[in-house]
């Protein structure tokens, strides 16, 4: 009797043991799928994504472009659409958080949404936005959408954005 209590205690000890490891494999796949669905923010996306965090710290924006941008003295705002999953939002969205971070003068606030990689946006951002490709950065001012930097810049990111900040809505 006590020999087949023993051993359905260890049973169960080896079946939790096996679940914890399952449990906590599945945990870390999700961490490190590189998916992150959803409204987001910066420190969030940081903490889920340190390369994202390390790569921001990285970047040295033009200071000379940040001055200009600056002397807009402009309030703004910019929606992100972003993968975290992407390559292209890897490289874009910590510069473009950099840049936000070094301005001054300029309010130029933002919210970032993160879609998975199948584009199946259950909430339907994509289409309300008119997104194709991530990132998506969309400039509004007074509430009306005055350009966009679609996936990359066309020159860099504080100068397409010094032109768009530039640009009467």
């Amino acid at each position: 009797m006590i020999k087949k209590l023993t051993s359905m205690v260890l049973l169960l000890i080896l079946i939790c043991a096996v679940c914890l490891q399952c449990s906590s494999e599945k945990k870390e796949a999700q961490q490190h799928s590189g998916v992150m669905t959803g409204w987001v923010s910066k420190n969030e996306l940081f903490s889920a994504f340190p390369a994202y965090k390390q790569s921001a710290a990285d970047y040295q924006p033009d200071q000379d472009i940040i001055s200009q941008i600056d002397a807009l003295d402009k309030d703004a705002h910019a929606l992100i659409i972003l993968g975290t999953w992407c390559s292209d939002s890897r490289r874009e969205v910590p510069r473009f958080l950099k840049i936000i971070d070094a301005l001054q003068q300029t309010n130029l606030t933002y919210r970032m949404f993160a879609v998975d990689r199948a584009s199946a946006d259950t909430t339907g951002m994509r289409e309300e936005y008119d997104v194709e490709y991530v990132p998506t950065f969309i400039i509004y001012e007074n509430d009306q959408e005055i350009d966009r930097i679609i996936e990359r810049p066309m020159m860099n990111l504080e100068i397409d954005l010094l032109e768009i900040m530039q640009t009467e809505p």
